[in-house]
């Protein structure tokens, strides 16, 4: 896969192993899924003690992107506001602050009435309280993807667009290699080392018989015209709600019965569950919002207008400037969603898949916690050692709720 996971990957494998064979398969071309369509936020604690596995792949995203050659992906580090508008609300993010800062996350700020409105002027008087962490940031996701392809080109990577995976399979008599067979007159690729970073489409991992619990979750997002000076974010800040994130902290979306993953805002049948937001300022002016992660089939990308003007009147209850400003667009991207809505990052031996790889099911956070994913992975496939314990504990591929032989 060739969206910003895989392509980190390539790159992280190149910086440790100069010289070592690399090819980047994608049936579409690199970027063209969710990780060129999503907002490309990435919120920043800062490094702590290593007890946060969310906070630490952030964090080693945010070093990433400040390590390749170029920043001509449009890098904007004006920081982020996690904002309340409700007691309950309130009273998540606080805690969730205090606790992170407790174990080093400490680049976050406690605001409220007073202090916020100076800080930032556009947000309604709906505004309560907010977390701010002046270390995230966000990016333009296609530039993005397209800057460390080509930086892994440069060190060698072969990269095959418009070039679908027919099968997978390992090679007769060897316990370390497989035979990936190409849709473009039957190419075969023989390595021995696999990788799969295929987004929300798992299907070609049948060929090994291998079942990745990865569902298609569709996204939606709008951008406006230009906000003027004084009706937008300063700094081209990054705007994140508290609404969905305390729904999350009591209630899970998650249904075995429908297929419905965690950390969905719908149903199977389209009933909301809870409102999810963010956004961000661009450097040009224009205001750009997402939110919505509907459970939906794997080729649907139809805007839901309906959806689009829930998610526009929710955002113009804290940016009040929105509700004036002429939408320019929206679309949809499909997004990958594991079943407990963790993302699935490690080698498959134990399933008797020597030298098979997985880096899937980051859901709405491939962007986010993708390339950092990637660095972690990079290094246990070049030097054997598996990672840490508590971020084992967070995204090992063969936990209950991960991948299985079929």
């Amino acid at each position: 896969g060739g969206g910003i996971v895989g392509a980190s990957l390539a790159l992280s494998l190149l910086r440790r192993e100069p010289g070592c064979s690399i090819v980047l398969v994608d049936r579409a071309t690199c970027g063209s899924e969710a990780s060129g369509l999503s907002a490309g936020t990435i919120s920043c604690l800062g490094a702590g003690d290593g007890s946060n596995p969310v906070a630490d792949l952030c964090y080693r995203t945010l070093t990433f992107l400040k390590s390749l050659r170029t920043s001509s992906f449009d890098f904007q580090q004006g920081g982020a506001l996690l904002v309340a508008t409700t007691p309950g609300q309130q009273a998540h993010i606080k805690k969730q602050m205090e606790d992170s800062i407790a174990h080093g996350y400490t680049e976050q700020q406690w605001m409220e009435h007073a202090d916020l409105r100076k800080f930032e002027p556009a947000l309604s008087g709906a505004v309560s309280a907010a977390v701010f962490t002046p270390l995230s940031c966000h990016v333009d996701p296609p530039a993005l993807t397209h800057t460390i392809v080509e930086e892994a080109t440069r060190k060698g990577c072969m990269v095959m667009e418009n070039t679908p995976v027919v099968s997978m399979e390992r090679v007769a008599g060897e316990d370390r290699a497989y035979n990936v067979v190409l849709g473009s007159g039957g190419r075969v690729l023989r390595c021995r080392n696999l990788v799969l970073a295929t987004g929300a489409w798992p299907q070609a991992a049948a060929s090994l018989k291998l079942k990745i619990p990865v569902s298609p979750v569709k996204g939606q997002m709008w951008v406006t015209e230009e906000l003027l000076q004084g009706e937008g974010l300063q700094n081209n800040r990054v705007l994140y709600l508290a609404e969905a994130a305390e729904y999350f902290a009591k209630k899970t979306s998650r249904d075995d019965v429908t297929g419905v993953p965690a950390k969905v805002t719908h149903t199977k049948g389209g009933t909301r569950l809870t409102r999810h937001g963010y956004g961000k300022q661009m450097s040009d002016g224009r205001f750009a919002f997402g939110g919505d992660r509907v459970p939906c089939e794997g080729d649907d990308y139809t805007v839901d207008e309906s959806g689009i003007a829930a998610s526009v009147a929710h955002a113009a209850e804290l940016l009040p400037a929105v509700k004036d400003k002429n939408l320019l667009g929206s679309w949809t991207g499909i997004m990958g969603f594991s079943k407990d809505g963790r993302p699935l990052v490690g080698h498959l031996e134990p399933l008797g898949l020597a030298g098979v790889w997985v880096a899937m099911g980051f859901g709405a956070h491939g962007v986010m916690e993708g390339p950092g994913a990637a660095e972690v992975l990079a290094e246990w496939m070049c030097t054997g050692e598996t990672p840490e314990s508590t971020l084992m504990a967070y995204f090992d591929p063969c936990r209950k709720d991960g991948c299985s032989k079929c």
